[in-house]
């Protein structure tokens, strides 16, 4: 049994880009794919978390290289791929990782322009930069996987986080993924989304007195009763990362503890 997991799951030889690898979900996600044989490359703007990520996926006797850029940056994203392109000469998995959480809460018309900007900067135009570099070279070797991070935002409104901003652009995520699996299928590239719920990471640092309200305020909104890891989306990461999923294209998967089946 274990001889077929590790055959289906395996990632060896494998050539992996993570955006937003320097905490959270990106972190957790390297090391899980080094641990499974991939080598990394790793985005972020930030280099210190970027040194404690590459140190972890070291240890596992793995390659990583560093790529200090914002995902936002069109420029800085295409230098990042052409030194990847010297670092491994492919790329077989990107996993779009990188995004922002809202800076403003309140209704859609007093939404900042600045903010608006930014959040679909990031989180949406950010995907499209790094899938665009990632699809160039995929399509000329005729195969790789994308697994993009949307949210359950994603797939129904923000509500009751008045998240007006992080849910638009986690929609657009989301069709980008389908738009992208059925451009891409013909050529065997493998393009699918996972959609946390409530999950403790960075982002769900709102810098305000009442964070813990609104932390148990999701928690009641989750059947199961809790916020989640960040290493409780590993399995559903390599399992779309590998070639367990090679039939599968354009798939919107939730993690959520039960929330969308409300």
């Amino acid at each position: 049994m274990m001889a077929i997991l590790d055959d289906i799951f395996s990632l060896k030889g494998k050539a992996a880009v993570v955006t937003g690898a320097a905490s959270g979900f990106g972190r957790a996600f390297a090391v899980a794919m080094a641990e499974a044989g991939a080598d990394l490359a790793l985005i972020d703007t930030n280099p210190q978390g970027l040194k404690q990520t590459v140190e972890l996926v070291r240890e596992r006797g793995r390659v990583a290289h560093i790529h200090v850029a914002d995902v936002s940056d069109e420029a800085a994203i295409c230098a990042a791929f052409k030194g990847i392109d010297e670092s491994f000469g492919r790329i077989d998995i990107l996993v779009n990782n990188a995004g922002i959480g809202e800076r403003f809460r309140g209704k859609i018309h007093e939404y900042p322009s600045a903010d608006w900007k930014r959040i679909v900067d990031v989180n949406l135009n950010g995907v499209f930069y790094c899938s665009r570099e990632a699809l160039r070279r995929m399509y000329a070797q005729q195969s790789g996987k994308i697994i993009n991070l949307a949210s359950i935002w994603g797939m129904v409104g923000g509500g009751f986080l008045n998240a007006g901003g992080y849910a638009t652009t986690k929609g657009g995520v989301v069709n980008l993924t389908r738009e992208m699996a059925l451009e891409y299928a013909p050529h065997n590239i493998q393009i699918n989304a996972i959609c946390p719920g409530f999950h403790r990471t960075s982002i769900m640092d709102f810098g305000d007195p009442q964070s813990q309200g609104i932390v148990e305020l999701m928690k009641a909104h989750t059947p199961a009763g809790r916020l989640a890891g960040a290493e409780e989306l590993r399995g559903t990461l390599l399992y779309l990362a590998s070639s367990a999923s090679n039939f599968m294209s354009g798939s919107i998967i939730a993690v959520d503890g039960g929330f969308l089946a409300r």
